[in-house]
């Protein structure tokens, strides 16, 4: 099973992060790839890493970024909120 850590950033952090603003996802009845990319210019992407897991997992990350993304603009909406009135 994954690590479901929300809201916190865990012993990866030292880890290198590349920007993506592009990706694509291959679901099979047993693993999931998902492939991380750039748009350069115009549709075309430069593709620089890629992922594969479990497709049990995949689904899990998926309801945990959802999840994460949700309580985060719940949290900015509230801030939002009380700066005005």
């Amino acid at each position: 099973m994954a690590d479901a850590t929300q809201g916190s950033e865990p012993e990866g952090r030292e880890i290198p992060a590349i920007y993506v603003n592009r990706f694509s996802i291959i679901v099979g009845p047993v693993t999931t790839r998902i492939t991380f990319g750039e748009a350069l210019t115009g549709l075309d992407a430069a593709y620089r890493s890629a992922v594969v897991m479990k497709t049990t997992d995949a689904e899990q990350l998926g309801q945990v970024l959802l999840a994460t993304i949700q309580k985060n603009r719940e949290r900015h909406a509230e801030s939002v909120g009380h700066g005005q009135g």
